[in-house]
């Protein structure tokens, strides 16, 4: 303090005015986390069921990042609304996709046409197949022998 003093300097020295000063929390890295994975789980919501396991995974990392604290830091609270909704609209968007591709003809109509185009068998025929195939294994299902064979495929 006497050698502050001596070289002129005025107010606080500077290892007061250190211990003085406001500390801005640094964010933790579970929050961070969290955020990304909800980021994620917000971006995948038309691709079925992914968003399920990466909003899980930023719920988790919110509820991990408060620590012993009794509150969660607004950050994990964004992260845990965001994989929450994006949840919730990924699990009801794949269910109206299925009960619209099994119940609504012309949906279905579509799906038998597409998936006919691509693998030569329509999505009934095959998913009748493929029962006929868990009843019996031994007995492979006839669609299989139709695909080309590796290496052999037709050209236009």
């Amino acid at each position: 303090m006497e050698q502050y003093e001596q070289q002129g300097g005025q107010g606080v020295p500077p290892q007061q005015f250190y211990q003085n000063m406001p500390v801005r929390p640094v964010a933790n890295s579970m929050t961070i986390l969290a955020l990304i994975f909800a980021i994620i789980a917000a971006l995948t919501i038309l691709t079925g069921i992914i968003p399920v396991f990466f909003g899980s995974l930023a719920i988790l990392f919110a509820v991990l990042s408060k620590g012993s604290n009794l509150k969660m830091d607004s950050s994990g609270k964004i992260s845990t609304a965001i994989a929450t909704v994006s949840m919730i609209l990924g699990i009801t968007i794949t269910g109206v996709t299925m009960y619209e591709m099994t119940y609504d003809p012309e949906m279905k109509n579509m799906m038998n046409d597409t998936f006919e185009q691509m693998y030569g068998v329509s999505f009934d025929e095959y998913m009748e197949q493929m029962q006929q195939f868990y009843e019996n294994p031994d007995q492979p299902p006839e669609f299989l022998n139709n695909l080309p064979q590796r290496g052999k495929v037709d050209t236009l």
